[in-house]
């Protein structure tokens, strides 16, 4: 364990870092955002909108997208922890899950219409409709246009953004559903965990797994 920081405030729901590694972004049910220096485990910003179901940081480092309670998505500025945009549509459903793409100002959303939408940061670009329902996480390839969906019925789907179709699909008959998902740096395989603490390796050009499973701990709720 390199550091472990403990926040005074309620428990913690969500988790992402920063694209440097230097920081890491928290969600928490005292309706905040707070940021953390790992390095020296200092708190340098709160940001107070809401119960936040969701949350995901730009690989730029300039912005932290959210998800709330109100069903609304909102984009803060890092830097001057203001809002830099709210993201609306007409009836838009509750938000479960974020991820930004490694590139660019464009993020997903997954929601509890089984709806994956694909955002800017001035608004919403399209909508594709998978098979997961459930969306326990949501995960964007590093420098591509694959993106992971788990659920809790154990399945694993992985879509092409750029073409609006499923390109492969994953079973996970050995636990019950998947907590969160991390893709490897080269994109050649993705890492599944469960909510009792179990963790596998998968092949993303063939679906199959890579070694056993294994134990980390119990009642996992993310992964970065």
């Amino acid at each position: 364990v390199a550091n472990t920081l403990t926040p005074s405030e309620d428990e913690v729901m969500v988790l992402s870092w920063s694209s440097d590694g230097k920081s890491l972004a928290l969600t928490a049910y005292d309706n905040t955002i707070r940021v953390w220096n790992h390095v020296n485990g200092d708190r340098s910003q709160k940001l107070t909108a809401g119960n936040g179901t969701c949350l995901s940081w730009c690989h730029n480092g300039d912005y932290i997208a959210s998800g709330w309670d109100d069903e609304a998505l909102r984009v803060w500025e890092v830097g001057s922890a203001d809002i830099h945009c709210c993201l609306h549509e007409p009836d838009l459903p509750k938000v479960l899950c974020l991820s930004w793409k490694t590139a660019g100002e464009e993020f997903a959303s997954a929601h509890v219409d089984q709806t994956l939408r694909i955002w800017n940061t001035t608004g919403w670009l399209k909508t594709l409709y998978h098979n997961t329902p459930n969306t326990s996480c949501l995960s964007w390839a590093p420098g591509g246009d694959r993106i992971a969906i788990a659920s809790d019925d154990d399945n694993v789907e992985f879509w092409d953004v750029a073409e609006d179709d499923i390109c492969l699909k994953c079973r996970n008959s050995f636990w019950d559903s998947d907590a969160a998902t991390s893709w490897g740096i080269d994109q050649s395989k993705i890492i599944s965990v469960s909510g009792e603490g179990m963790i596998q390796a998968w092949d993303v050009r063939s679906g199959l797994q890579k070694g056993p499973s294994k134990m980390l701990v119990r009642n996992v709720c993310c992964v970065c």
